[in-house]
């Protein structure tokens, strides 16, 4: 009966060791879940009152849980997922800020080779647009200015400078025909030309603006311009229509010796007048007339005349009719032709036979 109740005994305290040992093993898993306590967890377990403490602070736990609402249980998976997708965003933005960059430096070494052509075009047509109007106004002189728009100032400067507003600068008379900033970056704004036409007989260096001249000097300054650009770039042909008409007898004569040298380099000038300056340095002559007009039927003829039936017409009709310059045949490597045609020339024969 001893020995029985011993086998118990020893049963019941082998179960309970086994209880304690499981119980022991869950409480392993538990911590290592938790991680290593810090060290104010450790200085709260050595502060420790009892079991009755623990389950005062424990049911306080509990209390904050309820007090916070409800806990999404899926947030550190929604967390990761979205550190993940920004770690990508971040790297496609590098990436991009990266394309950016490259672009950005190609677009400013493009403007540069832009401007340096425009510039060394500019040039060229700026010297040519000094020659050429010194040819038709030799007591005179004229520049193009290229203008450019004036750089953005920083915050800081701009507000300095609403006390005192921007004025334009003046220019310097012997600065070079093409005037510009020192700042290649700017932006063009556009062409100034500046033009000073003699007065009395003497030379004059007072240059003005476009709008302060007359109709006449405006068509020499335009005529000035339109020949500049043919020397910078050639053509081989060029129709005018009476570029005359607002010229007097002095820029007349200057600007018929001037078609007649550039007809010389490779170019054809078909040209129309009501006067004879240009007659005087043409080549071939032409005169074209209304036909069936009594009809109700209008029409053109041309017809081939001689330079002194198209100097008769234009001193006989000093106000209408016209002259015109086809070319005859191609242009060769000597030089061009200058020719010239008289408007309603047959209709003056045809009423001179009425007559």
């Amino acid at each position: 009966e001893d020995l029985a109740t011993a086998s118990k005994r020893v049963e019941d305290a082998a179960m309970d060791r086994a209880a304690a040992l499981s119980k022991r093993e869950a409480a392993l898993r538990k911590l290592r879940q938790l991680g290593a306590p810090s060290s104010e967890d450790l200085a709260s377990l050595k502060a420790f009152k009892g079991q009755s403490a623990l389950q005062e602070e424990l049911e306080r736990c509990d209390r904050q849980v309820h007090q916070s609402g409800d806990v999404n249980e899926k947030a550190l998976d929604q967390y990761l997922h979205f550190a993940d997708r920004r770690r990508t965003l971040s790297d496609r933005r590098n990436e991009l800020d990266a394309d950016r960059a490259a672009l950005d430096d190609l677009l400013r070494a493009l403007d540069a080779k832009k401007d340096a052509a425009v510039e060394v075009t500019f040039d060229q047509v700026a010297t040519h647009f000094v020659a050429v109007f010194r040819e038709l106004e030799p007591n005179g002189s004229a520049r193009l200015v290229l203008v450019k728009k004036p750089r953005r100032l920083p915050p800081s400067q701009e507000d300095d400078d609403d006390d005192n507003p921007p004025h334009e600068e003046e220019e310097d008379d012997s600065a070079p025909p093409l005037a510009r900033e020192e700042n290649n970056t700017a932006a063009f704004a556009g062409v100034r030309v500046e033009a000073a036409f003699p007065g009395a007989g003497a030379e004059c260096t007072d240059r003005k603006a476009m709008r302060h001249l007359s109709g006449g000097q405006k068509a020499v300054v335009a005529l000035s311009l339109l020949f500049a650009i043919q020397r910078a770039d050639p053509a081989p042909f060029y129709l005018f229509d009476e570029i005359d008409a607002s010229l007097d007898a002095a820029h007349r004569a200057a600007l018929a010796r001037l078609v007649h040298d550039q007809s010389r380099h490779n170019a054809q000038f078909l040209t129309t007048t009501f006067h004879p300056e240009l007659l005087h340095l043409a080549d071939d002559f032409f005169g074209i007339s209304l036909i069936g007009a009594n009809a109700g039927h209008r029409g053109s003829k041309l017809a081939d005349i001689s330079k002194d039936d198209a100097l008769a017409f234009v001193s006989s009709r000093p106000n209408t009719g016209g002259l015109a310059a086809p070319p005859r045949g191609p242009p060769t490597r000597d030089g061009g032709r200058s020719v010239a045609t008289a408007s309603s020339y047959d209709d003056q024969q045809q009423q001179q036979q009425a007559e």
